[in-house]
């Protein structure tokens, strides 16, 4: 085992940290960044729109096969050499991608930023746990969701921008000296701040959690898009019979890929959940709200996204309000009335209609997204910080990948809620054409939203047993205060 130049724990945010946070930073806004522009890819290069999808589900594939991975990077190589290899994927991709002339090419280098990003925010929350004395977890982690929820908030409008003043080329290549600044910084000031020991990777598992998680993700993502069927169904059964195969494996070796031990600490377990619940809401408002302002107040695209501007914004800005809070008073007093604002926000959208004053519409949009970051970064924080820190980079890949499936499910499930009420309302109702698609589709969201709130309602019962825990450090891991 070497032993890696550790930095002291103090209260004062690390130059290096800062070099981490910028780096997630302006990498989750170069993956998001393409979202407002990929009907433009479908004309240029002439390709299908279900094709062009691969550019954000290739993405999202890549790092939820790669994310299992990440604790056994951060534990096998330095600080350092897991920076500088991430952000030359990062960096690498965003060239590949700008210069591509087909789009495979434009594919590929999207899929080498997915390997790069997906590694950089593991060592992010890595570092932040292992840099921040225990008391200041909650305000740290809470930088971490602001790089996560800014990033995506405000990236339409930049995208929008620099499509229509430069070329497309651009959304990829405008980032690039910023890259650069930002690996200048980390070289001078990014420290290695862990233990590492080189161990043999685990082969077997390795190839058990991509036909696993790989095979979830597309079965989820597919059933989204086509419903129930074959097609979908198989690469999800599939999936999870190499879920329970990789557990069973992680059970049985010495030095397992992912250690499923942490899921012995309680609040982890519970905070995960939690997470699930709450990414599950995230995704489903994500793809119902702008369906909404768009098929019932008739709004285009760029006015759509002004609209959810300000909700991105605020939920990017609560996360670090929360993670503060979350350091003076627990868990309890943010995540349960965090949960009652979305289950009270979710029941308001089931009953909204095109007569619903769209302020009025766009507020609720607002809370429904700051209660979310109010309950994610204490659920976050206080299941990790139950966990010694040798389990940091197992705790922090298993939500990271649970986060991704969490996202995908909740796309899929409320947009198939959606999709099956929307028939079924333009097949009982006799309405002039205009007005029944639009009246299917608002009737369509209002139940998708009502079984939002029904699965909160299981949110907040699971809410009610979360604690803050005791130090890892200093108590055994069932030992939990009131």
């Amino acid at each position: 085992m070497r032993k890696n130049t550790a930095l002291e724990r103090t209260d004062r945010m690390d130059p290096g940290l800062i070099a981490l946070l910028l780096a997630a930073f302006f990498a989750v806004l170069n993956e998001t960044s393409i979202n407002i522009a990929l009907s433009n890819f479908s004309g240029i290069f002439h390709v299908s729109v279900s094709t062009i999808q691969w550019l954000t589900s290739g993405f999202l594939l890549v790092m939820t096969v790669i994310l299992p991975t990440t604790a056994f990077i951060i534990q096998s190589f330095t600080t350092r050499q897991i920076f500088f290899a991430s952000m030359s994927l990062v960096g690498l991709g965003a060239i590949i991608a700008g210069a591509a002339p087909a789009f495979w090419v434009l594919l590929l280098g999207r899929l080498i930023q997915a390997a790069g990003t997906c590694v950089l925010i593991a060592l992010l929350n890595n570092v932040i746990l292992v840099l921040t004395p225990p008391h200041k977890h909650g305000s740290a982690l809470g930088l971490s969701g602001l790089v996560v929820l800014f990033a995506p908030a405000i990236a339409p409008t930049l995208s929008g921008f620099v499509m229509q003043q430069l070329s497309w080329r651009f959304l990829f290549w405008w980032l690039i000296p910023l890259y650069i600044l930002v690996a200048v910084l980390a070289y001078i000031n990014l420290k290695n701040v862990s233990e590492t020991s080189m161990g043999k990777l685990d082969w077997l598992s390795l190839l058990l959690s991509i036909v696993a998680f790989g095979g979830i993700l597309r079965g989820i993502s597919s059933i989204g898009v086509t419903g129930f069927n074959i097609y979908a169904l198989m690469p999800l059964l599939i999936g999870m019979a190499g879920l329970a195969l990789f557990a069973w494996r992680q059970t049985r070796i010495e030095k397992p890929l992912l250690d499923l031990q942490v899921f012995k600490y309680p609040m982890f377990t519970l905070g995960t959940l939690m997470i699930a619940f709450c990414l599950m809401t995230l995704f489903g408002v994500v793809v119902l709200v702008p369906m909404f302002l768009q098929g019932a107040y008739g709004l285009s695209i760029f006015v759509t996204g002004l609209a959810m501007l300000p909700g991105g914004l605020l939920n990017g800005l609560a996360a670090p309000i929360s993670g503060r809070i979350f350091d003076k008073v627990g868990p309890k007093p943010l995540i349960i009335p965090g949960i009652i604002l979305m289950m009270g926000v979710s029941w308001l959208l089931s009953m909204v209609s095109n007569s619903t004053n769209i302020g009025l519409f766009i507020a609720m949009h607002c809370c429904m997204l700051i209660s979310i970051a109010f309950v994610i970064t204490p659920a976050q924080t206080n299941g990790l910080k139950q966990l010694s820190p040798p389990l940091y980079p197992h705790g922090i890949a298993i939500m990271s990948t649970v986060m991704q499936l969490a996202g995908a499910l909740g796309t899929a499930t409320y947009v198939s809620i959606m999709s099956v009420n929307q028939q079924y309302y333009m097949q009982h109702t006799q309405a002039a054409a205009v007005n029944l698609q639009r009246s299917a589709l608002i009737y369509g969201i209002n139940h998708a939203f009502q079984f939002c709130t029904l699965l909160l309602i299981v949110g907040l019962v699971i809410a009610l047993f979360i604690k803050r825990p005791l130090s890892a450090e200093n108590c055994s891991k069932d030992s939990i205060s009131s």
